[in-house]
């Protein structure tokens, strides 16, 4: 211990602190100071591109996530001859089973839905389509928030409204606007041919949903299919949390009926949410590969600082200095080093990221992404294991090359330059 007088106070420094305060990033040789830089700008760059593809694949997969969810739910129940997708046998509606639904604490919201394949003309162009039909309880918010275009269906008590509401890509194809009508034709037994009016365009940048699914009065699928009033094609169940689905989804089934069948947006859309999936390996990938470049990185800045301190080295074991007490000063600088590079990376990284969040200066191509522009979503969580786990791994690292010290015999090192 090294010990000095202040006065009306005696400051007590650890020997290792206080030689570690004294060489600390100094150095007289051009080559050292580089490498000390580059380990610095290595450990900083690793940090932020972590945090950076964290916050990206995070945003990604939750907006996709919402996207499809917003308007295919989370978990649907029917008949289990039904294509949830495209066309469903017909559900009685049971209040109760509706009511015990709505007592699961993460369900946020249930409705009645039903689907019917057909093919839609205007005056240019002939699409097939699916015509999904959805009551006066339909939650509409998703699609204002995101791009609605004109107005919402306008339900009557009495009748079915002719009134449908087709998506962005549906009206560009079919040269289509708010006021405009067209006719849709449905295969049953004969050809049934109904007149629409297109009241709203929606939009939600989901391939899979807007080339597809026109929305209109669910007493339209009841007419076509001859249906009886109290029956629909199933039920949409919306969660508060996407990460619930398979728990929510085994509470419901015990609830349904043994013809009656659930099946999640996972299940119905496999494709994409193997895709999401695959980020997932991806992020790990650049993970480990960012913790490798910023651990070498830190371990060859460790060596040359010890190189170069070999003459100190030698004079303090000669004035009786342990191996140890010799490794923890080194350490000391390396994970203040570290300490700096994670500060400086955070900082770099949250900076952009909250430049993308408020100001969407990188766009993307929503035909090939779904989104327009580059999400970001803090995730506090994983930026705190990041950070907590980058600086574990490089400090572990050190241990290393600070067995080096151990090597240096104090004869040799006074004489080492």
């Amino acid at each position: 211990m090294i010990s000095f007088a202040v006065p009306n106070t005696v400051v007590v420094l650890k020997f290792e602190f206080f030689i570690a305060s004294r060489i600390s990033y100094k150095s007289h040789r051009s080559f050292s100071k580089a490498i000390i830089r580059i380990a610095l700008l290595a450990v900083a760059l690793s940090i932020a591109v972590m945090i950076i593809s964290d916050a990206i694949v995070i945003g990604f997969q939750n907006e996709i996530k919402e996207k499809i969810c917003a308007f295919a739910s989370h978990i649907v129940v029917g008949n289990m001859k039904s294509n949830f997708l495209y066309e469903n046998d017909p559900v009685t509606v049971d209040k109760k089973f509706v009511s015990d639904i709505r007592k699961i604490p993460d369900v946020s919201n249930v409705q009645v839905f039903a689907t019917k394949p057909g093919i839609i003309k205007s005056e240019n162009s002939i699409e097939g389509v699916v015509l999904k039909g959805v009551d006066k309880n339909f939650n509409w918010d998703f699609f204002k928030h995101e791009y609605f275009e004109g107005q919402t269906i306008s339900y009557n008590d009495s009748s079915s409204s002719d009134d449908i509401v087709i998506s962005k890509t549906m009206a560009q194809l079919l040269n289509l606007k708010p006021g405009d009508g067209v006719i849709m034709y449905f295969i049953k037994d004969k050809i049934d041919a109904r007149n629409f009016t297109v009241r709203g365009i929606y939009k939600t940048g989901v391939e899979e949903i807007d080339k597809v699914f026109i929305l209109c009065d669910l007493k339209q699928i009841q007419e076509l299919n001859s249906w009886k009033p109290n029956q629909v094609g199933g039920y949409e169940i919306f969660l508060k949390d996407f990460n619930k689905l398979d728990t929510v989804n085994s509470q419901v089934r015990l609830l349904t009926d043994i013809s009656i069948d659930t099946k999640t947006v996972k299940q119905r859309y496999p494709q994409i949410f193997d895709w999401l999936g695959l980020l997932d390996a991806n992020i790990r990938v650049i993970l480990i590969l960012m913790a490798v470049v910023a651990t070498i990185n830190m371990v060859t800045a460790l060596l040359i600082m010890i190189l170069e301190r070999t003459r100190m080295i030698g004079v303090l074991k000669t004035l009786g200095s342990h191996n140890w007490a010799l490794q923890k000063i080194f350490l000391i600088n390396g994970t203040s080093l570290i300490g700096l590079g994670l500060a400086i990376g955070n900082a770099f990284g949250l900076g952009l990221l909250l430049i993308q969040k408020y100001f969407h200066l990188i766009k993307l191509p929503e035909e090939s992404y779904y989104l327009s522009e580059v999400p970001v979503y803090f995730q506090w969580s994983h930026i705190i294991l990041i950070n907590a786990g980058a600086f574990l791994v490089c400090s572990m690292a050190l241990l290393l090359p600070s067995i080096l010290v151990s090597r240096i015999r104090p004869v040799k090192a006074i004489r080492f330059d």
